[in-house]
């Protein structure tokens, strides 16, 4: 049976091609060598000299090509990094990820739009304060997050005359460990 090529023009990932192959590595090693033994046996300074641009230019050419290389890479984690904080928004009103020890690693930016007066830098005991959470429920997150276990709850959330009855879980990454998901669903 015949494999079929996958065809990634209509997809939103690119595969790139190495930016830095085998020959540019080989041709720009040659040039510096012959560079260097024409210059070692040339007794004339124009001749010198122009070496000197040619081996100049050469790595200013290498140093690019594995510029380029890198930059490939960036572009790639980051795509792949905001595929994934796009996947953890999906049917859930916000999502956190934190640390064993309760600091917060990522929170989402419809925490600020929604649940703040603007300031987007709170630790986890500010953002339970924020949600109204009963010392109970602040109990069974911390737990849950210090164990690495899972955890769910209902509770009513209270924004002045109106209120929404809420679902936060707690739910512990495998890889990398030592890390959680903390989400808030309508209930």
């Amino acid at each position: 049976m015949k494999k079929k090529k996958q065809n990634f023009d209509k997809s939103a990932f690119h595969v790139r091609e190495s930016a830095l192959k085998f020959w540019h590595l080989a041709l720009i090693g040659a040039c510096v060598a012959a560079a260097i033994l024409v210059s070692v046996n040339s007794n004339n300074d124009i001749i010198r000299g122009l070496i000197t641009i040619i081996i100049t230019l050469s790595i200013i050419g290498l140093l690019y090509l594995i510029q380029n290389r890198g930059s490939d890479l960036r572009t790639a984690t980051e795509f792949q990094a905001m595929v994934y904080a796009g996947a953890m928004r999906m049917n859930n009103i916000l999502t956190l990820i934190l640390y064993r020890n309760g600091s917060i690693f990522y929170l989402d930016s419809r925490y600020a739009e929604n649940f703040t007066n603007g300031s987007q830098y709170h630790n986890l005991d500010q953002f339970l304060s924020t949600m109204g959470l009963e010392n109970e429920n602040k109990i069974q997150v911390y737990d849950a997050i210090r164990d690495l276990t899972r955890a769910e709850f209902e509770y009513v959330y209270k924004a002045g005359r109106k209120s929404a009855p809420l679902k936060i879980g707690v739910y512990p990454l495998v890889r990398p460990e030592g890390f959680v998901v903390m989400t808030l669903n309508e209930g």
